[in-house]
């Protein structure tokens, strides 16, 4: 166990490679692999400027800031697809990862 993760739902790497196109199905999307993060949904506006490692605040985010610790780092998504990690300072985020 790993988290939520249990051994058992792992692949062993002769097998992941004999799969193929297969192994698609058993992949993980990065935002659920993170999911004790706090997440938040950005607007366009929102997405243009974490793009370009610009801080964020409420006014660009689908639904505000989160609630919780505020020494979490945050799941930031973009279509519900994970797009940068975040930290909070203040009543903005500032994206330390941008993925895509």
């Amino acid at each position: 166990q790993s988290g939520t993760f249990a051994v058992a739902d792992a692949v062993i790497l002769a097998d992941a490679e004999l799969a193929g196109a297969a192994l698609a199905d058993r992949l993980i999307e990065p935002a659920a692999a993170l999911p004790g993060l706090p997440a938040v949904e950005l607007t366009e506006l929102g997405l243009r400027r974490v793009q370009h490692g610009n801080s964020v605040g409420a006014e660009h985010l689908v639904g505000g800031l989160p609630a919780g610790d505020a020494h979490l780092p945050v799941r930031v998504l973009a279509g519900g697809r994970l797009f940068a990690l975040a930290r909070r300072s203040d009543n903005t985020l500032h994206p330390v990862a941008v993925l895509g």
